[in-house]
């Protein structure tokens, strides 16, 4: 489904006059640029991790088979009697890592020649192995695979914040566009003011109404703003051709954006240390990797315990001239039992205990570290978009005054009250207020992304 929304993307996008959405930019830069695909093939790897330490459940299963041939004669050159011995063995082992149980199943056959009598033995067994001390409910068994499950999840955030900073740069570039589109449209239509007033111009100046230096004026406005114009064309198609290597598309389908560059985004950035301490990816992933070391703690400590365990056997073993009449003459016994085991020293141990609690440590002072430098964004981030509206707000008077100006200066120039020279510098005024708010609400959206990043919003 989401190929086919990006494909039909791709399609409107060739067809004249169709403008691009932000979040339709967004789909088509996560498709096609190969960070995100290399994340992806991260997350396949991490599972693949998972799925690997989980292998230490996994069923063993061995044969073995042997031939023994023994000198009839031994050295004291009496005849034993034992000519030949074939034995085959089959065993299948599996840990339990929930439990820390070591199971073995075995069953061995051996069937020999004494003399000019067989013998056939079959014997069963079943071995089970419990720790009570040291991996005491398989902890260590276990510790490659909770480290494999955090890891997954740690890396889902890493990925997303890496994804994040990506679109945010990316969507800049696209705040850009929108403004290079604006630019263009506000010098088109000088242009053409321009235009207009020079042909009018031209008019009474062959009639003989205005004199030569007021033509010279409108000369010189009209080739000003014919100049704007085509540096607001080459930025538009610069940053064009940026956007289509960023979705790897052709830069004649980057037509135009369906973006409001003058929309004003209501943002709440009050109590920004709790939110962060209970939503930033970057807080979170640095808490997974002490989850992590703490994780691992916990198994170098249960690995300097003495290692004691219980042991259980069961047998069944038979014993017949034939291997089939020795199956049907079954002897069972059990066995039960404790082993224990205490190492000396432990020098590796200590210090692969010591160094992770170290990194812990360490990890609490980057968290707190890192808490800060957010916060101090956070703050920043505040004062400029509380600046920037107030910019916003001036510059949208500044227009109505250039506005009104412009008019009058106009009605006092075809009165005969006033100068060609104030009638442009009006119309310029007016230009420029307009260029200077474009560029103000640009700087105000491109603050807005970085909030949104800030605050894990942006995907």
């Amino acid at each position: 489904m989401k190929k086919n929304n990006i494909l039909l993307i791709f399609i409107l996008a060739s067809l004249n006059g169709y403008s691009m959405t932000q979040s339709e930019f967004i789909e088509l830069y996560k498709s096609s640029h190969p960070s995100f695909k290399s994340q992806e093939l991260e997350s396949e790897i991490k599972q693949l991790d998972f799925e690997y330490a989980k292998g230490i459940e996994d069923w063993n299963l061995s044969i073995s088979t042997s031939y023994q041939d023994i000198d009839k004669t031994g050295f004291t050159g009496v005849t034993t009697g034992i000519s030949e011995i074939n034995t085959l063995g089959l065993s299948a082992s599996r840990k339990f890592v929930d439990s820390g149980v070591d199971i073995t199943l075995a069953n061995t056959i051996t069937d020999s020649t004494i003399a000019s009598s067989d013998r056939g033995n079959v014997k069963t067994s079943l071995d089970i192995s419990l720790p009570l001390m040291k991996n005491k409910f398989g902890l260590n068994d276990r510790l490659n695979i909770d480290l494999a499950k955090i890891e997954i999840e740690k890396h889902l955030l890493d990925k997303f914040e890496k994804n994040e900073k990506s679109i945010a740069v990316a969507l800049k570039k696209f705040i850009d566009l929108a403004f290079a589109e604006e630019q263009l449209k506000i010098n088109q239509e000088r242009f053409n003011l321009a235009k207009s007033e020079h042909e009018l111009s031209t008019k009474k100046f062959k009639a003989s109404v205005i004199d030569k230096a007021d033509m010279l004026l409108q000369d010189d406005s009209l080739q000003n703003s014919k100049k704007q114009l085509i540096e607001s064309q080459q930025e538009l198609a610069i940053i064009q051709g940026e956007i289509a290597l960023l979705i790897d598309t052709n830069e004649s389908l980057v037509n135009s954006t369906n973006f409001d560059l003058y929309r004003i985004t209501n943002i709440n950035l009050d109590n920004i240390k709790d939110y962060l301490v209970a939503n930033s990816r970057q807080l979170n992933s640095i808490n997974l990797e002490k989850k992590l070391n703490e994780r691992k703690i916990s198994s170098y400590e249960n690995e300097s315990l003495p290692n004691l365990d219980l042991d259980i056997g069961i047998t069944s073993e038979g014993q017949k001239d034939k291997i089939s009449n020795a199956n049907s003459n079954q002897n069972s016994s059990w066995d039960i039992g404790l082993t224990y085991s205490l190492p000396i020293g432990q020098t590796q141990e200590t210090s692969k205990l010591s160094k992770t609690k170290k990194i812990n440590q360490q990890l609490e002072l980057k968290y707190d570290e890192l808490l800060i430098d957010l916060m101090t964004l956070g703050r920043k981030y505040r004062q400029q978009i509380d600046s920037l509206g107030e910019i916003i707000n001036l510059g949208k008077k500044q227009i109505q005054i250039a506005n009104e100006r412009a008019r009058e200066q106009r009605e006092n120039y075809n009165n005969g009250n006033g100068e060609m020279e104030f009638v442009i510098s009006a119309q310029n005024s007016e230009q420029n207020a307009r260029l200077n708010l474009a560029k103000s609400v640009t700087q105000y959206q491109k603050v807005v992304i970085d909030i949104k990043a800030l605050l894990d919003q942006l995907i």
